[in-house]
C-alpha cells in the first residue's frame, strides 16, 4: 500500500469517527506563519574566492528570505479505559521563501498506534508511522548542502510500557527505512535504520522527577560505499577486491547516546528540567566519520489556562577521531564543532478557537576549521524569528 493510499485511509477513519461515542476525541488545528530566516544555508561569516584572489561580499554567499509557513495537524483517538486504545493521525508542514524559492520545503507524516493493556502495570504499545520531506540538510559527509532533498520514510516501532508507582520503564524496537529520491549530483542516500530506546523516569515525589534514557542505533547504506582512513569514499568499480565483497564496504553508522535529566515543577505552572548527554558515533568501516561529544542543557516551561512559554537552551561539543579541520596555518587537526543553540516559543490562547503563536531561535557553530576558502565545516550563525496564528477546529 502506497502513502497516498494510507492516506486516504487515515482521512476516511477520522471523518468516520466522529459519529461515534463520548470516549472518543478528534483534534484538527491548522496554522499559518510569516517570519524570517537568516543565513539559510549556514554559511560562513568570511568566505574567500581563491581562485580570483578577492574576499567575497556577504550578500554573495549568505541567503535571508522572509517566508511564510502553513499546515495542519489532525489526530483521531479512541480509548476504552484499562483495555487498549487506538490513534491515527496526520501533519503537514510547508514552509515558501519569499526571496530564494530554492530552499522551499515540504513535511507531511501519517502514523497509525495501537495501545493494549497487559495489566495494572503493563501496556504494549505499537506504531507505524510514514512520511515525506523535502528538506534541508546536510550531505552524508555531515557537511552542509546549498539546497533541499527528497526522501520517504516508513517505521514500525514495538515497545512495553511498564508503569508501576516511582518507577516508569519503557523500552522500544523500531525499525526505520528511508528512501531518497535519485540525484544525479551525489549517489542516493537510502537506508534502514534498527534503533532500541530505552527511556526510564523515577518519580522523587509529586514536584521532582528523573528522566534517564539510552539509544542504541545501526544505520545501514544500502548504495553508499564506505570510506576509507583517509576519507576516499571506495569505488568498486577500480578495486576488485572491494567489489568482490561489497556489502562489508558499504557504509554503515553504530549510535549511541545517554541522556539524564531532572525535572522539578516549583511552583503550579512551572517546570525546570536540566539534562546532560553523552553521545558517540562508530563508522564500522575505518572510523573516518567517527565522533564523540556531550551536551548540557536547561528547559524552561511556564503553562496555564491562556498561556504557554517554552524556553531551551544547549551546549553541544562534537570531536571528531580522524576527520581533520584545518588552521590558519595550514596546520592539520581532528575537526571539533561546539554549538550554542537557543529556542524560545510562546502560545496565547486569545479565543476558544484561536492563539498567537511566535518562535524566535538561534543555532550558532564554532569550528576548529580556519580556511577563509574553505565553503564547509566552517563556523555559522543561523536564526529565524516566526509569528502567526494557530486555528483550533476541534480540540
Amino acid at each position: 500500500m502506497n502513502s497516498r493510499t494510507l492516506y486516504l485511509a487515515l482521512l476516511l477513519s477520522i471523518f468516520f469517527s466522529l459519529e461515534t461515542k463520548s470516549q472518543n476525541s478528534f483534534d484538527l488545528e491548522f496554522y499559518s506563519y510569516g517570519g524570517r530566516e537568516n543565513n539559510i544555508f549556514k554559511a560562513p561569516e568570511v568566505l574567500f574566492n581563491a581562485s580570483d584572489n578577492v574576499y567575497l561580499n556577504k550578500d554573495d554567499f549568505i541567503v535571508n528570505s522572509f517566508f511564510g509557513e502553513i499546515g495542519y495537524d489532525a489526530r483521531y483517538r479512541i480509548r476504552k479505559k484499562n483495555k487498549y486504545s487506538f490513534e491515527t493521525g496526520s501533519e503537514l508542514w510547508t514552509r515558501r521563501y519569499l526571496d530564494y524559492s530554492q530552499a522551499n520545503q515540504l513535511q507531511w507524516d501519517g502514523y497509525v498506534a495501537f495501545d493494549k493493556n497487559l495489566g495494572k502495570e503493563i501496556t504494549l504499545e505499537s506504531e507505524y508511522s510514514f512520511g515525506y520531506k523535502d528538506k534541508l540538510g546536510t550531505s552524508i559527509s555531515g557537511d552542509e548542502l546549498l539546497r533541499s532533498f527528497k526522501y520517504k520514510s516508513h517505521e514500525g516501532m514495538l515497545g512495553i510500557i511498564m508503569d508501576f508507582s516511582k518507577l516508569e520503564s519503557n523500552p522500544q524496537f523500531s525499525v526505520n527505512y528511508n528512501n531518497y529520491f535519485a540525484d544525479t549530483t551525489q549517489m542516493p542516500l537510502t537506508h534502514v535504520n534498527f534503533d532500541f530506546d530505552f527511556k526510564n523516569e523515577y518519580k522523587l515525589n509529586k514536584k521532582n522527577s528523573i528522566h534517564f534514557d539510552f539509544d542504541l542505533r545501526q544505520r545501514n547504506y544500502l548504495n553508499y560505499p564506505a570510506s576509507d582512513s583517509l576519507g576516499i569514499t571506495l569505488k568498486p568499480q577500480n578495486q576488485p577486491e572491494v567489489m568482490n565483497n561489497l556489502a562489508s564496504q558499504l557504509r554503515k553508522y553504530r549510535y549511541s547516546t545517554i541522556d539524564i535529566e531532572f525535572e522539578s515543577k516549583p511552583a503550579k505552572g512551572f517546570m525546570v528540567a536540566p539534562g546532560f548527554s553523552l553521545f558517540k558515533r562508530t563508522d564500522l568501516y575505518q572510523g573516518y566519520y567517527s565522533y564523540k561529544g556531550y551536551r548540557p542543557e536547561l528547559s524552561l516551561r511556564y503553562s496555564s489556562k491562556k498561556w504557554y512559554v517554552y524556553f531551551n537552551s544547549d551546549y553541544r561539543m562534537v570531536q571528531y577521531q580522524k576527520r581533520l579541520a584545518f588552521t590558519y596555518d595550514d596546520t592539520a587537526v581532528p575537526l571539533k564543532y561546539q554549538y550554542v543553540d537557543f529556542k524560545l516559543k510562546a502560545k496565547y490562547k486569545w479565543t476558544r478557537y484561536l492563539e498567537l503563536y511566535a518562535n524566535f531561535s538561534m543555532d550558532n557553530r564554532r569550528s576548529n576549521t580556519e580556511l577563509d576558502y574553505k565553503v564547509t565545516r566552517r563556523s555559522y550563525r543561523n536564526s529565524e524569528f516566526l509569528f502567526g496564528l494557530n486555528y483550533l477546529i476541534f480540540d
